[in-house]
This record gives C-alpha cells, structure tokens and sequence, in this order.
C-alpha cells in the first residue's frame, strides 16, 4: 500500500470525530514528532494533553484548515490483529472513507488541494515490526511500480550514500534515501539520525561517501528504484545506528585534532604569498599528515572549518566531494576579550558608553533626512567624542553584527547591548537589521550601509569594494589603462575580414559605456547571412599577461546601485581600443549564421573582423522602430523626471532593422520547436540622484550623519522584456548557439552553460508544461499563472566544460556565453579558446583540467555578484517604498502564487512580496488579485502583503 507519510501508531487508538481507530503503543511519542516527515502537506503537528482524549491536529499549511484526530486509552488484552492498522496505510484512502461515511467535518478534497500527491510516489514507512510486513509492502506496491514509467534524476547521488549537508545552523550527516515527493529540482530527502526526513539542496551537499550503507543500495538498485522514496523498516533501524556511530566518532576526532585544526590558519597565512585558496585535500594532508583519512577525519575537518566561517569560505558545488577552501585574507582575528569582560560585569565605563548611545539615538535631528538629488555631505558631530574603550566596543557591534547576517544566531552580548540600551521595542528573536539600526542611530553607519557586503563571501567575490584591496584595485585600474602598460598587439589582425560596408547596429541602454555587441545582416544570392559582431579583447591580452589576471580578479563587471561602477577591463582601455560606437574601424570577433525557413542553422562562421559604420539606438527607439508601445512607468522620490523624446530612427535604418527582426524570428520559433520559453512578469529597475554615493563607513572618533538622502528613482516595465531586449537576447543565444558548434568541431575546452530537464514522478509536470507550452506568445513569452506551476521543477543554470542541454533556451546541442568579453571573464576565456584554433595553435589552449580546476571559483564569483547585485537593487527599491508614507502605498495587484512559501509579483512595482497570513488562501491560487502592502524591511530585503478580499 502506498501513504502520505505512513505514522506506524499502535497500541492506542485515535477517534476521528467518532470513528475509532487502534494504534501501537509507540504512537503517542512518533506522532507528535511526525512533523519531522511532512513537507508542503502540513504546517504542524499538535498535541493537546489537557484534554479529556489527547488531541492531535495536522493544520494544512498555508490554509490553516485542519483536522483532529482524538487519541483514547485503549484496553490491550483486547486488540485484537483486526483491529490494528497496519504498518504502512494508505492515508488518502482512509481519510476519504470517513469522508464519505461524514467522519470528517472538512473535506479532503479541499484540505489537501495543494498538497504533494504522495499516493502517485512516496513510499515511506517507519517502524513496523511484524515479520511478514516488508514483503506485505511490496506486494501491495509491485503493481503500481511496474506501471510507473522512471524519470531520470539530475545528479549522481545513490542510495545509501551518506552525504554531509550544510544548513543555517552548521552541518548535518545523513543518509540519501530519494528524491523528493514530487522530484522537484535542486531537492533530495535525507534521512538523519533521530530519523528525522529532511529536505536539502543539493547545492548544500558538502562531502559525499558513496554506497556507505551497501546493504540498503543493493535493496534499491533490485527494486530499480530512481529516486522514489522507499524506506523498509528493518533498513531505518539500520539508517539511524550507523548515523548515530558516526557522529560518536566525528565528535572523537574533533576533539582529539582541535589543535591541529587551529594550527591551520596561521600556516596557510606564514606563506608567501598567502594563497587565495587551498583544496579540501591539501588541509587534510595538513592536519592529518600521512595517517590513514576515514570518513570521521573528513566531516571533523569540514565541521571546523564551517565553524570558522569569518576565517573559511566554502563554496557552493555541484555533486562531488568538496574542491576547494576560499581563504579569508581580510580577516584580523578581533580579539575583544577585554571589552567583552566589562560587558559582562556592568563595568562604570560600558554604562557611560550606554549614556552617549541613548543621548545620540534620542536626538531626532539626525534620523529623518531630506531627500536631495544634490551631493551628499558627511556631517560630523564635533561636539561628540568615542574614547579608545567605546571605539572598541563599536567595533565588536559591527563585526558581529556582520557576522549575524551569517550565523543568523547573534552573540549574546551583542542582543545584551541592544537590550541595556533600553530605548528599542525587541523581542527575542533578534535579527541583523535590529543591529544595523543601532549603528546608524549612534553615527557609525549610514542608512545605505549593507552590511552584507562586509560579509567574508562579499570580500572574496568583491575585492573591489573592500576597504583593504580597493585602494590595489584602482592603483591596477590606472596602471593598466594605459595601453602601454597593459596590451601587446593584435595577434588575429592579419586573419581579420573586411566586414565593414556592413551597416551594423548596437541596441542598448542609454546609460551604457561599454558597448560589446553589434548586429548586421547581409544578403546573399542564396539567402541572408546574419552576422553578432562582438568586441574582442582577447587578441591583444596575453593569457598570461597582468592584464588578464587582473580581469579574472575583478571576473565581471560589477553594477551596484548605489556605488560607482567596478570595471572587468579599465573603462579608458575599453573606450581606446574594443568598444563598437566608435568612429573608426573597431575589432570584432564576429559569429555568423545562414538560416534556413524554419530557423535552423545551416551554416555558421566564426571570424576575426573589422567593423565600421556602427549605428547606436536605444531599446526605446527600436520599439518605436518595430511598432511596440513601451508599458513603463517611473516613479521618483522628487518630481517626475523628463527624459526628453528620442529622435526617430531613419527610415532606412528602420527597413535594415526589420530584416534582422525577420531573420531572427526564424531562429526564435527554431527553439519554440524544441520546447524553449521565457518568463512574461513585471520588472524594475532604480536610479539614483546623485548617482555616486559616499563612503558609508566612518572610522573616525566623532559619529557621522549626513546632510540629505540620494532621490530615489523607480522605473516598471510592467510587461517585462519588449521586443528590442528580445531581438538582442535572440541574437546573443544564437552567438552562443554558434559558439558550442564551433568548439565540439574543433573538440576543445570551454565554459558551457547547461540546465537539467526536468521531470516528475507521476504525470503532473507533463501536463502544466504542455499548458504552458500552448500559453507562449510569438517570442516565446509564458504568463505568470502558467510558469508558477512548474518552476519548482527548474534547476538553476551551471557552468560546465562539457556541453550539455539547456532546458529552457530549448538548446539541447550545447550552449556558452561568449557575448560580453568585455564584461564577463568567462567569455574571455572562450574567446581565447577560439582565437588557438583561428591562429593554429592549439598547444596554447587551456586545457579542460585547468579550467575545471577555476569552475568552483568561477562559479561562486559569479553567484554571489549576481546576488550582491539583486539584493542592492531590491534594497534600494524597497527604501523607495518604505519613505512612502502609508497613506500614498497603492493597492497593488498580482498572480497569487501558493505553492510553498505564498508570494506575488506586484504588477505597480515589479517586487516579489510575500503574503501574510490569509485563511483559505489557496483558493485563490493562480488567480489575480488585489493585495495591500503591509510591512516594508529594505535591509532584509522583505516585502509582506496582505490580500484584499472580495
């Protein structure tokens, strides 16, 4: 028989509004913990001693439905085997039996109607202990497993491995047992040793151990099981004893190696230079030496460095035993031992620091500031000194309050302070932002400071923000804008072709500097060739070069709001010699590709070449070019601002336009055929006036305010990406479809880029996805109500250096990014791949090792930058909203979306918002509705709304 999780309950009985039921002894402890083993079925368990008949309630979650089930002693010398239930029960059947037979007040239908359909894959069961119960089991289930068609799963976990998993809270061992309920991406169920099922990322596996409990894989693998949860009895028994042996030996062996563990830092840090990063391996040669390494060593190592998480950083990665340990160099060891002690005891000079605080965070003057597109002003207080004692204190708030955003979990004495201030409302559960607002108060930091760029991922991702390595970034930055100190010649000037009768067209924002694509097409007798013309740095900067090293330290482009613009590749440098708008000829490493009617790609090219005659528009005048009314709104904390009207574009230029929009439409319904879609939902983007703004940390004695707060300006393009971002997206994905071909003919390393295909257990996602699949506009583009139900199907995108689908591009030939050298450090990577093989000279390749040696970096740079990048611009877009006042927050709208944790995309504002709590939610699931916003926090970037009932 198949269950929702299978509770083996014996012993007692429950009566379910008059129906009783008898159960096993153990019931009463397994239940009330079962909690453990729901997901998205149930929010909680509860049990209600004082009661008459113990009450146990299962409350739906999200809807807040429930259900009781009463709990009655029952005499045992009367149990009879008739009366018990068996040890695995098939819930749903039960729970609709009372339905029908009116047992149940609510009905099942409703209560479960955006639960995890475990009657169609999860097979779990707990605890029985009659001896003919697992071939009982698998008889009952043999016929619905043979008439189950297995996906196929997107990792190489096997049951039984045992997997070391990363949390909030620090690490967790345990066993892999499945996927999950409904196989969706990037989730696996693990089993711990309380036997608690717990749900993980994959992407948090930190150390894997293969086939640690052989016995159970071989059960799987007879039963071809992929991914289905199948858990016999007599194997959790076994699950959790060997779980629990192997936590006895790690705690042994951390204790027995805790000084060796501490020897590490500071002999990685006496090397010269102190290296960026070490493998997993070489730290355990450290420690270890040339003992025998067993499963113990490893997690105790693992659990150290986790712990020291201000000193370690360890990356995310993909389905392997850990590669590398990211070093913090940053890091100062802050010893605030002295400090920390008169905390402790009340000493005469914390309660004179307490005084000066409470004196600051009562003088309103500084904590309301005037909003001013002007230059803002540092405004010290003169007449307001920190002595030496108080500075030391200061210091510790920001480090731990830094370190809160990490550990979650704030420092005792960190919540003390917050506490003897006595001038904040608080509960016990504090937060970072509770911290961050105590800085501000006191003139330590701005209103703008994010505390979460000081964090130790930030200084490794973002070496250009750092205090400490920001003054060597701009040092390197003006050194190597200089040609002559930077760039050798052009090594593919003599292969380059003369493309320059070509008219070609560079389609970007107004506010971009470093122009890197261009596109042209050109007829031929038999047809169009269409021709990406990227901008190609790579053939004047040597692998080798300072140059490039500097452009893999910085690895991307970064763009933050509220801080001036990081570059890869020096601006000045960019500008001289590879930007396209210039007005001479300008190098390009150009991707060409002949079309056929139905899109696909018949031929391709990839060259050097000289371009020229390089015509610029914005997205705004293309659209205007192609027809299409822009659906945009700005909001600003000042006046409305005026753009001005953008000329035309010449009619002749319209006509060329439009040819390439033919052109590329082929190859968009090219990838319709196989499947490829893209999200239709509102965006923003925030402006910022003045643009730069300063330095937001002061170190100084006096505390610091500020004169004005930057205006804040808020644009929505309520229909997310327009017809010009399509066209330039389309060209760029068939650059990158071009560049896969190219290297799998000439079989050379790259940086690809893959997305799993998903697939579920039973039929479900074969059914939304074919929904959505007849949902698309021309461009491909889905609504929101049809991609919410299968997007937790989707796995994020990798870097790979094998090529590999990618599931939504509809790309299953292999796919790379190879359009922003100038931007993105991987890009440049590939075009030097490719620039071997135009040159013949493959022994300057990069090999595969190497590159897959840089992936965990790469990949962690990459992530963390695109986040940093995210969260600023949330930020500043919620500040917007917060300076609102409540009476000016307009009811806004949006698709609801209950599937997990309930959210909507505000249509007004572009904003993800979580919903508060709402009884009955779930019927208006997929639906659109009106929703008021409710509680703004820009540094924990949280929107919470509520939603307007009918």
């Amino acid at each position: 028989m198949l269950l929702k999780p299978s509770f083996s309950l014996r012993k007692c009985s429950f009566l379910v509004h008059g129906a009783t039921l008898s159960l096993s002894r153990r019931s009463v402890n397994e239940f009330s913990c079962s909690k453990r083993y729901t997901h998205r079925w149930c929010s909680s368990i509860r049990w209600n001693p004082s009661q008459r008949w113990n009450t146990f309630i299962i409350s739906k979650r999200s809807s807040f439905s429930s259900f009781s089930f009463f709990r009655e002693p029952v005499d045992e010398s009367k149990i009879t085997a008739k009366s018990t239930i068996p040890a695995t029960v098939d819930v749903d059947r039960l729970l609709l039996d009372l339905e029908r037979n009116k047992k149940l007040s609510v009905p099942i239908k409703d209560l479960l109607q955006n639960s995890l359909d475990f009657t169609k894959r999860a097979h779990i069961s707990y605890d029985a202990e009659s001896s003919d119960t697992l071939e009982g089991q698998e008889i009952a289930e043999s016929e619905l497993v043979q008439t189950q068609v297995a996906p196929e799963v997107s990792h190489p976990f096997e049951y039984g491995d045992l997997l070391v998993l990363a949390n909030s809270t620090g690490l967790q061992v345990g066993i892999y047992v499945g996927t999950n309920p409904k196989n969706h991406a990037n989730l696996i169920t693990t089993i711990t040793e309380g036997g608690d099922m717990i749900f993980i990322r994959i992407p948090r596996v930190l150390l894997r151990f293969p086939r640690f409990l052989k016995e159970f894989h071989k059960y799987c693998h007879k039963k071809k099981l992929n991914g289905q949860l199948r858990i016999p009895p007599n194997y959790l028994e076994m699950i959790t004893k060997s779980l629990k042996h192997v936590n006895k030996k790690v705690q042994e062996t951390c204790f027995t190696n805790l000084i060796k563990f501490n020897e590490i830092y500071p002999t990685l840090r006496a090397r010269e230079p102190m290296p960026f990063h070490v493998t997993f391996s070489e730290l355990l040669k450290i420690v270890y030496g040339d003992q025998v390494i067993g499963i113990p060593e490893k997690i105790a190592l693992l659990m150290y460095l986790t712990t020291r998480n201000h000193r370690f950083v360890i990356v995310d990665h993909l389905f392997s035993e850990i590669q590398s340990v990211f070093l913090n160099p940053l890091y100062n060891d802050p010893t605030f031992e002295d400090v920390l002690h008169t905390i402790r005891i009340k000493s005469p000079g914390y309660f004179t620091f307490l005084r000066k605080a409470r004196q600051l965070i009562q003088n309103e003057g500084f904590k309301t500031l005037p909003t001013s597109p002007k230059t803002i002003r540092p405004v010290p207080l003169r007449s307001f000194e920190w002595n030496d004692y108080e500075k030391k204190i200061i210091s510790f708030i920001k480090y731990q309050t830094i370190m809160c955003n990490l550990q979650k979990v704030p420092h005792s004495l960190l919540s003390d302070i917050y506490k003897d201030i006595g001038l904040y409302d608080y509960t016990e559960d504090f937060s970072a932002s509770d911290f961050h607002k105590l800085l501000c108060d006191i003139g330590v930091w701005s209103p703008w400071t994010l505390s979460r760029l000081l964090a130790p991922e930030a200084q490794l991702a973002l070496p250009q923000l750092h205090s400490d390595t920001r003054k060597q970034y701009e040092k390197d930055y003006e050194h190597f804008s200089d040609p002559s100190h930077s760039v050798s010649n052009d090594v593919l000037e003599d292969l380059r072709t003369d493309l320059t009768h070509l008219k070609s067209f560079a389609i970007d924002s107004s506010s971009t500097l470093e122009v890197d694509d261009a596109i042209s097409i050109e007829k031929k007798r038999k047809g169009f060739w269409l021709h990406i013309h990227i901008a190609n740095p790579s053939s004047m900067i040597d692998l080798n070069s300072p140059l490039m090293a500097f452009a893999e330290k910085n690895f991307q482009t970064l763009y933050l709001t509220h801080i001036e613009k990081k570059f890869m590749l020096p601006l000045e440098l960019t500008k001289q010699l590879w930007t396209l708008d210039g007005s001479d000829k300008q190098r390009a490493l150009t991707f060409s590709a002949k079309l056929s009617k139905n899109g696909e790609v018949l031929d391709f090219k990839v060259q050097p070449s000289w371009i020229s005659r390089v015509k610029r528009y914005t997205y705004s005048q293309i659209c205007a070019a192609l027809n299409e009314k822009e659906n945009l709104t700005t909001y600003s904390s000042l006046q409305a601002r005026d753009f001005g009207k953008e000329p035309d574009i010449p009619a002749d230029d319209q006509q060329k336009i439009l040819s390439i929009f033919e052109e590329v439409k082929k190859f968009t319904y090219f990838r319709q055929r196989k499947n490829s879609f893209m999200f239709q939902q509102p965006s923003f983007s925030v402006d910022l006036l003045p643009e730069k703004v300063p330095e937001t940390m002061i170190s100084g004695r006096n505390p610091v305010y500020w004169s004005s707060f930057p205006s804040i300006s808020l644009t929505v393009n309520h229909s997310g990406m327009n017809i010009a971002e399509l066209l330039v997206s389309e060209c760029m994905i068939l650059a990158g479809h071009i560049s896969a071909k190219f290297f799998k003919e000439y079989r050379i390393p790259g940086v690809y880029r893959g997305q799993n295909i998903p697939c579920s257990f039973d039929n479900s996602f074969n059914e939304n996805f074919d929904k959505l699949l007849r949902a698309r506009d021309e461009f491909g583009r889905v609504p929101l109500e049809q991609v919410y139900p299968i997007s937790p199907y989707l796995a994020s995108s990798y870097m790979s250096t094998k090529g590999s689908p990618h599931f939504s591009l509809g790309i299953n030939s292999g796919y790379m990014q190879s359009t922003s050298p100038l931007r993105r450090f991987t890009d440049l990577i590939n075009h030097y791949q490719m620039q071997c093989v135009l040159l013949k000279d493959t022994s300057k390749l990069i090999t595969q090792e190497q590159i897959e040696s840089k992936l965990p970096l790469y990949s962690t740079k990459g992530k963390l930058m695109k986040y940093t990048s995210r969260y600023t611009e949330r930020f500043w877009a919620l500040e917007f909203l917060a300076r609102l006042p409540k009476d000016k927050l307009p009811l806004c709208h949006g698709i609801i979306n209950t599937e997990g944790q309930p959210t909507v995309i505000l249509e007004e504002f572009g904003l993800k918002a979580q919903i508060g709590v709402n009884y009955e939610l779930e019927k208006y699931h997929l639906t659109r509705k009106a929703v008021r916003i409710e509680l703004v926090q820009p540094f924990q970037n949280q929107l919470f709304v509520s939603v307007v009932e009918d």
